[in-house]
């Protein structure tokens, strides 16, 4: 597994999330959609979904970002499906990352780690959680990353770092996260 760039070399945040891997057969998340949801102007899950916590998960440690991402993806997702707040550990992190990994902390490819999730699952305690399905979205359309985002399905958005090492083509690709998410 390719080693993600710079991993050791932010001060805060251990940068793990490789480079994106992508791959024709994803399964493209407009060709999903029953119906076209009524977007709002703003939607905020946090607000409506008050009390869930959001710790580090080791990521100022370890480069687990995708990891983190996915725990923090599975904290919601029980409180949209069971209405309720379980709890994850760091250890149940780094516990999959370093699975993932094979015990090394290198970081991870997104799609690969997606596809771990949905053929094996990941345990959280006693229980082991799974996904039906991932799906990509079109990035460039911000009504389609929009819907995603009102939809609760969960949308990660990976961005790499650290920001002085960018060059403005992948700058112009900031601008657009920043532009969907406000």
């Amino acid at each position: 597994m390719a080693k993600a760039k710079g991993i050791d070399a932010h001060k805060v945040f251990k940068l793990g999330k490789a480079p994106a891997k992508r791959d024709k057969r994803n399964l493209k998340f407009a060709a999903v959609l029953k119906a076209l949801p009524k977007l709002p102007t703003k939607y905020d899950f946090d607000t409506t979904h008050p009390g869930i916590p959001t710790p580090m998960f080791a990521n100022d440690t370890y480069g687990d970002c995708v990891i983190a991402g996915r725990a923090h993806q599975t904290l919601r997702f029980e409180d949209i499906e069971q209405g309720s707040l379980m709890m994850i550990s760091d250890r149940d992190v780094l516990k999959e990352y370093l699975r993932e990994t094979g015990g090394v902390d290198s970081g991870q490819v997104v799609l690969d780690s997606l596809s771990e999730w949905r053929h094996r699952g990941w345990k959280v305690g006693r229980r082991s959680y799974k996904i039906k399905a991932y799906a990509e979205v079109n990035r460039a359309a911000h009504d389609e990353v929009r819907r995603a985002i009102f939809a609760d399905v969960g949308v990660g958005i990976g961005v790499n770092l650290p920001l002085c090492d960018l060059g403005p083509e992948t700058a112009n690709e900031l601008g657009v996260v920043r532009q969907v998410l406000r």
